[in-house]
């Protein structure tokens, strides 16, 4: 890409770019910091080591580059403080995460193994385990498996984690969902939520997972302005960006979900949530003509997960097409009750779709709290099931719990 096209696409006024070259157990790396608009080289260097030195090579480029730009010491310090595991676990760990971000179950399974690989290789090493937590919230997020298997392990990576490093902040917000997901524990939820906020500074992870706390209150809004100000960060995570669209469809903000969504599949045209959100926002204003051929195609790229069959399967159920809409939920039997809910209310089955929701309760699927006070929830919300399915989760009256906010 165009050097100045990239800064103003992450809105920076400097880009560092470089080149790496390996040979045996030699590595060589070549690092140029530049001015985006002058095409001015601000700092160079050249570092030839030992593959072993890799960490040592990385402190000793971010110390310059914090130097060229004055850069805040305190924080370089912190950075280049934490423990460093060794080379193999890293690779290992590097190698996961990037088939975790393809977010498909093919690429959460290959980064399962990959990061479980580099757990082995170095015991004491915190990301992998964090990570893994991450997976396995992802699989029962997507619908790839069970709730109630998964969540429990997510705990038991982020406790492991914290058992070595006691204030990680990414594994207390693990936690802290696990609270929310497996127990409808709000105050254990705060309690690690706030921990985690106590790190300078705040991991983006920590700032989207509690976008999950404000939802489950009903504060969409806020939540969707979270997730923009983590994007400051990071203005090409498309999963970040998907999820902010997502919280500004459930607050009402159809065309503001619709636009961002647009945005993202011009970044990656085969992630099915983009598609996912637009066809969810015409659901939401009742024009499902538009709707049928963006869940088509998130069906198409994501059949197993539960709320885009179930999507899918209302919109075919109204469009006449039964059979089909009835070979979609049969895909799905063994799978969350969540994607019945959303078939039945979009079919405007009302008293059907709050029992599939208190099915849902009890299935600890993280959507029950998310979609509460949704659009779609609303016929249910004005019903009599609706007291009950509250005090399920917990909380008598989401909309006036007391709710935590990160100074």
């Amino acid at each position: 890409e165009d050097l100045r096209r990239i800064a103003d696409m992450l809105d920076v006024r400097t880009v560092l770019e470089g080149t790496l070259q390996r040979e045996g157990s030699r590595l060589r790396v070549m690092a140029k910091l530049i001015d985006a608009r002058t095409r001015v080289h601000l700092w160079s260097q050249q570092f030839d080591k030992e593959l072993i030195d890799i960490f040592k090579i990385q402190d000793q480029i971010a110390r310059a580059i914090a130097s060229s730009l004055h850069a805040n010491s305190t924080i370089i310090a912190t950075m280049l403080g934490k423990p460093k595991p060794n080379l193999a676990a890293y690779e290992a760990y590097l190698t996961g995460r990037h088939h975790m971000l393809k977010h498909t179950p093919e690429g959460l399974k290959r980064s399962e193994e990959f990061l479980r690989r580099a757990a082995e290789l170095d015991p004491y090493y915190v990301d992998p385990h964090v990570t893994l937590g991450r997976i396995y919230l992802m699989r029962a997020i997507e619908g790839i498996a069970q709730p109630i298997s998964m969540l429990p392990l997510v705990r038991a990576e982020a406790e492991w984690a914290l058992a070595v490093e006691e204030m990680e902040p990414r594994a207390h917000t693990l936690l802290a969902v696990s609270a929310m997901a497996l127990d409808f524990d709000w105050s254990k939820a705060v309690h690690h939520f706030q921990l985690a906020f106590e790190t300078v500074p705040v991991h983006p992870e920590v700032r989207q997972s509690y976008g999950v706390y404000l939802a489950a209150h009903g504060r969409y809004r806020e939540a969707a302005g979270l997730l923009e100000a983590v994007l400051e960060d990071d203005r090409l995570n498309v999963f970040w960006r998907a999820r902010m669209a997502n919280q500004l469809n459930l607050a009402g903000l159809h065309e503001r979900a619709v636009a961002e969504a647009t945005a993202i599949l011009n970044v990656d045209e085969r992630y099915w949530l983009p598609h996912y959100i637009i066809a969810e926002s015409y659901v939401f204003r009742n024009m499902l003509n538009h709707a049928f051929k963006p869940a088509e195609t998130a069906y198409n790229l994501a059949p197993q997960n539960p709320r885009v069959a179930g999507l899918f399967a209302g919109i075919l159920a109204r469009a006449g097409l039964t059979e089909r809409a009835q070979a979609a939920l049969k895909e799905l039997s063994n799978a969350s009750p969540i994607a019945n809910v959303f078939y039945y209310l979009i079919c405007n089955e009302t008293a059907a779709g709050a029992d599939w929701f208190a099915k849902a309760i009890a299935h600890h699927d993280m959507f029950t709290v998310l979609y509460a006070h949704s659009p779609l929830m609303r016929p249910v919300r004005e019903s009599s099931f609706w007291h009950g399915l509250q005090l399920a989760m917990k909380i008598p009256d989401l909309t006036r719990a007391p709710i935590w906010l990160p100074d």
